[in-house]
């Protein structure tokens, strides 16, 4: 991004920002508001213009992991400077010297109520004015600085101001368009780890598509962005979290009257309800999802919802339900071609003729959805599968295959950080001890 991308309302508040560094004597605290790494990037191109022509030399701390000091960390970002071969970098005449911190929210992350960096911020204020005599400022997104200013009341007390950056349209519209076109199964597919980061984006864009004018593209966006909050939080196994989010996309699309969206949502919400055992909920909200699917002749979504209808017939023992609507799913699927949604639902079938005692049969259906998986390489797929075959493996008494089965499920499982990751470690330790 170049300097253009820099609103006339942001021009003027990174005119502020570098006044009060100019005229700052002394340690001095300020904070800054800002949601996007993009959008940084681009306000600190302008500002460390400006603060070079103001001779203000810039130091940049940027903290990749969570700290529980940053009064160490930032006493050793300065005591850099000091050392000859800083030093020699400094201009001669500058007459102030500024820390700049990123990435402070890695310490203060929203799972956590009461991260250790709050508790040290209040007691250790003292102890920042003695040891950096110089500006301080800590550059965070909404979130952050609204969890620092209630949890560290004693030090936030003592700034001596906040910037607050609008968000540029343009920035937040090239990130949006960026993660659409990240595919739902990609994103389920990362590790626990990065699906975290995920959420933090996502969470970082709606903050500032809340403060954009309200239209219908806006809009679009926030459901947009909402139902993928959804989805990586029903990835991690949070179904509150993940209800909410799901609940806050269907009443925007609701409001946009997109059908599609609406039918989307509602099967989402039903794999929810389903997964926490509302099982008559869920089939409610997939038969609403269903009809709405087939007045826009969606085959494809048809078929994902027909084939989580077979699931509910099949966990309330309804098996020969469960097999018409998986056959209906499958014919759809393979009229589409879709290799995913046919892995998907033979590995249903094979259940369901496992739930009837035709293990052979469960076994074929089993290694065909395994096989078509393996050539799509979808390890979030292949895991339980594995599993299902661990577990004919045992049926049968093979517990050495069994547990080769169940080691594999298991590694995969990890690796991606799913919530099913437990249930293979029980049928590990099950065949492990017989």
């Amino acid at each position: 991004m170049n300097e253009q991308s820099v609103s006339a309302t942001n021009e003027e508040t990174l005119r502020h920002l570098a006044r009060m560094i100019d005229l700052a004597e002394g340690f001095t605290l300020a904070f800054v508001k800002c949601n996007l790494p993009q959008q940084r990037r681009t306000l600190l191109q302008r500002l460390r213009a400006m603060l070079e022509l103001l001779d203000v030399q810039l130091v940049e701390l940027e903290l990749a992991e969570p700290v529980d000091d940053l009064l160490s960390r930032v006493k050793g970002a300065l005591a850099e400077t000091k050392s000859p071969t800083k030093s020699a970098q400094l201009s001669s005449d500058s007459h102030q010297l500024t820390l700049f911190v990123y990435g402070l929210d890695h310490s203060l992350p929203s799972s956590d109520p009461h991260p250790p960096l709050l508790s040290h911020l209040n007691l250790a204020r003292e102890l920042y004015r003695r040891g950096v005599p110089h500006p301080l400022v800590l550059w965070l997104p909404d979130y952050a600085l609204t969890k620092l200013a209630r949890g560290a009341p004693d030090f936030w007390a003592w700034r001596s101001g906040v910037f607050e950056f609008t968000p540029e349209p343009e920035i937040v519209e090239a990130l949006t368009e960026h993660l659409a076109y990240e595919p739902l199964l990609a994103t389920g597919s990362l590790p626990g780890e990065l699906k975290r980061e995920r959420i933090q984006i996502l969470e970082r864009l709606l903050e500032d598509y809340r403060e954009l004018e309200d239209t219908p593209r806006v809009r679009q966006a926030r459901s947009d962005i909402l139902f993928k909050l959804a989805y990586l939080h029903y990835e991690l196994g949070e179904m509150s979290e993940a209800r909410f989010f799901c609940q806050q996309s269907l009443k925007i699309a609701r409001q946009l009257e997109d059908k599609g969206g609406i039918a989307r949502t509602l099967h989402s919400l039903g794999l929810i309800v389903q997964d926490t055992g509302d099982l008559e909920e869920a089939r409610r909200l997939y038969q609403q999802s269903l009809e709405i699917k087939r007045q826009l002749d969606d085959k494809q979504g048809i078929a994902l919802t027909l084939h989580n209808l077979g699931a509910i017939a099949q966990d309330t023992g309804d098996l020969e339900e469960a097999r018409r609507l998986y056959q209906q799913s499958l014919e759809f699927r393979r009229q589409l071609e879709d290799k995913q949604g046919i892995a998907q639902t033979l590995h249903q079938l094979g259940r369901a003729a496992e739930d009837t005692g035709g293990l052979e049969e469960a076994r074929c259906l089993y290694q065909q959805s395994l096989e078509i998986k393996r050539q799509l390489g979808d390890k979030r797929g292949i895991a339980p599968t594995l599993h299902q075959l661990g577990r004919l493996a045992e049926e049968e008494g093979d517990l050495e295959k069994a547990r080769e089965l169940f080691s594999r499920s298991l590694e995969l499982l990890e690796t991606l950080g799913s919530p099913d990751a437990e249930v293979a470690r029980r049928s590990l330790e099950r065949v492990k001890g017989s």
